[in-house]
């Protein structure tokens, strides 16, 4: 993997470690965006389910945790490989996961926000795009990685190079996270704030602690929690939304009010609602039944195909 130093010379300093795949001469550059306690692989702890798709739970009631290589982040790398797509791919490790820890093999102990994930990775953008020359920047984001990704588009971040969010062009969640969730007093609610501890063990809980139990983070969710609306008034990026009905993080109900609220906006944003008929799987948060994922790439694939024609006919109408 490649290594920057992201935030250099301020108190966020911190080595991202990420990989470069695509057309490394391209002009567009994609950039993956993980969920919290993967890693750019999509491999983490995660909930064990039944074959009815109940989670398994131990002795004291506690979801079990197994390692799974979910993978879906690698297929459509693939996929776009495969196609010939003109575009540089970049998957970055977040901080405190993967290879991006500390140079002495230990993790980030500081209270670590969500804007500080996005600085990140916006600080990442920004050194690639110099480095390549990119016109044109494309987002997907799962879960955090979503929620990162509309922090990056919006503005909502406070690295001093924020400009370059002028070139994004389009943006796909994938099952996105948000920040009402963070702050819900609703015992229903599978994670938020108040629930973190029941919810998370081992190496999974470890990694976003400092997202759950941060101040900073708790704060930053009481100030966004316009986002849906600030997101959606970014006219000039394609937004495709995917959420799955038997989400286990953020609840199908929720899922769509945030959708509705930000259509009233911009109608234009595209949508899909995973169901065990429409997937002949099991749609679980990030879809990871081998089933949802062949349809998950299929979306992805048909979605990326579309927006980097629009770039290469944009691209070539420039040239001209």
């Amino acid at each position: 993997m490649y290594k920057k130093i992201v935030q250099r010379g301020t108190k966020n300093e911190f080595p991202l470690r990420y990989t470069l795949e695509g057309n490394l001469d391209s002009k567009n550059l994609l950039v993956m965006i993980h969920s919290g306690g993967m890693d750019h692989h999509e491999q983490g702890y995660y909930q064990t389910f039944d074959q009815e798709g109940h989670v398994i739970k131990n002795d004291q009631m506690k979801a079990i945790l197994t390692k799974q290589h979910i993978g879906n982040y690698d297929r459509i790398v693939g996929e776009l490989e495969a196609s010939g797509a003109d575009t540089l791919i970049v998957r970055p490790d977040l901080r405190n996961h993967g290879e991006s820890i500390l140079s002495n093999g230990m993790m980030d102990t500081r209270d670590t926000s969500i804007i500080r994930y996005a600085d990140d990775i916006l600080d990442l953008i920004y050194q690639i795009s110099k480095e390549h020359d990119i016109e044109t920047i494309h987002l997907m984001g799962t879960c955090l990685g979503g929620l990162i990704a509309e922090c990056i588009v919006t503005g909502t971040t406070t690295h001093p190079k924020a400009t370059i969010v002028e070139k994004i062009r389009s943006i796909f969640l994938n099952c996105p996270f948000s920040f009402q969730n963070l702050i819900s007093m609703d015992p229903t609610d599978t994670v938020n704030y108040q629930r973190n501890k029941t919810i998370f063990s081992g190496k999974q809980y470890t990694k976003i602690k400092g997202m759950f139990d941060g101040k900073k983070t708790f704060k930053e969710a009481l100030q966004h929690l316009d986002m849906p609306e600030r997101f959606a008034s970014i006219l000039n990026v394609e937004i495709f939304y995917l959420y799955a009905a038997n989400d286990w993080i953020l609840k199908e109900s929720q899922s769509t009010e945030i959708l509705n609220r930000m259509r009233r906006i911009n109608s234009n944003i595209k949508y899909y609602k995973m169901t065990k008929e429409l997937s002949h799987g099991y749609p679980d948060h990030c879809l990871w039944t081998p089933q949802c994922s062949d349809l998950f790439l299929r979306i992805a694939m048909n979605f990326y195909h579309n927006v980097l024609t629009k770039q290469d006919n944009y691209t070539q109408v420039r040239k001209k």
